[in-house]
């Protein structure tokens, strides 16, 4: 999906403020509004905001506790132990020492 995969930071712009749009549109806690948090929270990631992403999965699931069922709940889950806390500054420091 075109909107999951921003190859340059424009892209990635621009894929964060069509989901944030799609989030805006949704009823909260639909199925179209689980999938745009979990795409935030992806797009956030694989940006290299791993504070944001987890921020976004950990406050979803403080409003919705089943995440949107259990294939939704399996993703942010999969996701949420993707992230480091400290993002990927974190990462690095632990290799160099």
């Amino acid at each position: 999906m075109a909107l999951t995969q921003a190859g340059d930071k424009s892209s990635a712009q621009s894929a964060l403020q069509q989901w944030r749009e799609v989030e805006r549109r949704s009823k909260p806690g639909s199925e179209r509004w689980f999938k745009a948090k979990y795409y935030l929270a992806a797009l956030y990631h694989q940006s290299g905001n791993d504070a944001r992403a987890i921020q976004i999965i950990d406050v979803t699931r403080e409003l919705h506790s089943e995440l949107g069922g259990p294939e939704m709940a399996a993703r942010f889950n999969a996701l949420r132990k993707q992230c480091r806390p400290c993002g990927r500054r974190c990462a690095q420091f632990r290799s160099e020492t």
